[in-house]
């Protein structure tokens, strides 16, 4: 009689195993080939991302420090106030401003930057360029443009103050008024704080020599308080601007879910510097 060799071969039982094993081994493939994606994604959105907020601040703060400038700055003296370019106008809220300077040599012309909430809520910068010297109050819609992609990024902070938001005035930090008649009106020139005086408030966006105090008894600085009508103040320009932008793209997100976000503070000194009287209320 022939033998029978006993056939050999996996039971279902073991392919079973088999097959869940290499389900595993995909999935943990997959896994990781997925993570490293999203890794990549994030790192190229937070790459766009801090290049739109840079872009936006050095856009910003390269035109403002032209404020101020004519095609007669150059021959101008201390004491000369005619200069109507000089005027840099910061909204209450921190989150426009207008300025001027001759670009053409030729017409008044003014400038400005504003945050506005754009589609879906989406925060967009806007850059004004007119023919006139309107305010923020007064933007209008005409020569306006985007300086923002809605798509790309929501710029959720966009504020511009006079002084250190992260420092107390009496630190020096920030634009700062000097009264020329106090500075003269002794033999040696006084110490910096008795002729000389920085905003009242950290991260105010008014100007000091724009105080309305000027003049007033028992006002705080000194200087503010000597201050008589007629005398000569010069304006020494310092903004600090603060960009906060998230990334809109569904793909921009952190681990938490949370959107990407960056800022940037960006310091401006604007050399051309204001000359303007005091104005005292009797």
């Amino acid at each position: 009689m022939r033998s029978r060799r006993r056939s050999s071969g996996l039971t279902l039982v073991e392919l079973m195993i088999g097959i869940l094993v290499g389900m595993i081994l995909m999935s943990a493939v997959i896994s990781v080939y997925v993570a490293s994606i999203r890794s990549n994604t994030a790192v190229l959105t937070m790459a766009q991302l801090n290049h739109e907020v840079r872009s936006v601040a050095e856009v910003v703060a390269n035109d403002i420090r032209r404020a101020g400038f004519d095609n007669v700055t150059s021959t101008r003296t201390l004491a000369d106030l005619q200069n109507d370019y000089d005027r840099i106008a910061v909204s209450s809220t921190g989150d426009c401003v207008r300025f001027g300077y001759n670009r053409s040599v030729a017409a008044l012309e003014s400038f400005g930057f504003r945050w506005v909430e754009g589609a879906d809520g989406i925060g967009v910068v806007e850059m004004k360029v007119a023919a006139d010297d309107t305010s923020c109050d007064s933007w209008g819609s005409s020569n306006s443009a985007a300086l923002t992609d809605e798509r790309r990024v929501d710029i959720t902070e966009f504020r511009l103050s006079t002084s250190d938001p992260s420092l107390v005035p009496q630190d020096g930090q920030g634009s700062r008024c000097f009264n020329l008649a106090l500075r003269g009106a002794g033999e040696e020139i006084p110490e910096l704080d008795q002729w000389s005086w920085v905003a009242d408030d950290p991260g105010a966006a008014a100007f000091p020599c724009d105080r309305a105090d000027l003049g007033t008894s028992g006002a705080s600085p000194e200087p503010v308080a000597k201050t008589q009508h007629g005398d000569l103040l010069v304006e020494h320009r310092q903004l600090f601007l603060t960009v906060t932008g998230q990334a809109t793209n569904p793909a921009g997100q952190a681990g938490t879910g949370q959107p990407l976000e960056t800022t940037i503070t960006t310091e401006i000194r604007i050399p051309n510097n204001r000359r303007l009287l005091a104005t005292v209320s009797p």
